[in-house]
């Protein structure tokens, strides 16, 4: 068998599917699409007529106002009728009935792209894609636990320290932890940065205070 969107060239099909992702219409083409199909000449046939279906243009892309990255709770908000991947390479995850957002993995070293669009249903085909860009994770601070002042220093108000593992942050007041507020006993220190609604907390230091 052969295809055709212009009735002229024509291109044999060599598999048992047609893949027609790269001539569905976009959403700004000025027309539809209208793919022919027919078998394919033989040395004492002629071609057989065409069959023919119109392509209709893809669905525009989700906009930035719909799909955001929250650097809070490392999501992006999606809706039920859209599907996201990490990737051009990677598979589409469905967003399941109900579920407002879906979790983003942040990459240590760079900004990524992360990809949303509208699925197709039996009607319409996918929509363009929309890639949210989602941030790098920040390094972790250079906190240290100073001895001399009895306190952890290289830390800031942008700051935010765990005692228990990380399951709960208190922000940091001022420009060192002192020692006072962290007990008596040694104890095991997380710090790092606090998430912002665009950027995501960043790495954890861990800091050893005797």
């Amino acid at each position: 068998m052969q295809w055709s969107t212009n009735g002229t060239t024509w291109t044999n099909i060599t598999t048992t599917e047609l893949n027609i992702a790269g001539i569905i219409p976009a959403a700004n083409a000025a027309n539809v699409t209208i793919l022919r199909i027919r078998y394919s000449p033989t040395p004492t046939t002629a071609p057989s007529r065409s069959y023919e279906m119109q392509l209709d243009r893809r669905q525009p892309a989700p906009t930035l106002a719909m799909v955001r990255f929250d650097g809070f709770t490392e999501t992006i908000s999606v809706n039920d009728t859209m599907e996201h991947r990490a990737n051009a390479s990677a598979s589409w995850v469905a967003v399941q009935h109900g579920q407002a957002s879906a979790p983003v993995d942040l990459h240590p070293t760079a900004v990524s792209a992360w990809q949303v669009r509208t699925r197709g249903t039996e009607t319409q085909f996918a929509s363009a894609v929309l890639n949210v860009s989602i941030p790098r994770r920040l390094a972790a601070p250079n906190a240290t636990f100073n001895v001399a002042s009895n306190a952890i220093t290289g830390v800031s108000t942008a700051m935010e320290f765990s005692v228990d593992g990380g399951q709960t942050w208190t922000r940091v007041a001022a420009t060192t932890i002192p020692r006072i507020i962290l007990g008596n006993d040694a104890v095991v220190v997380h710090v790092r940065i606090a998430a912002t609604a665009g950027n995501a907390a960043s790495a954890v230091r861990i800091v050893q205070v005797p």
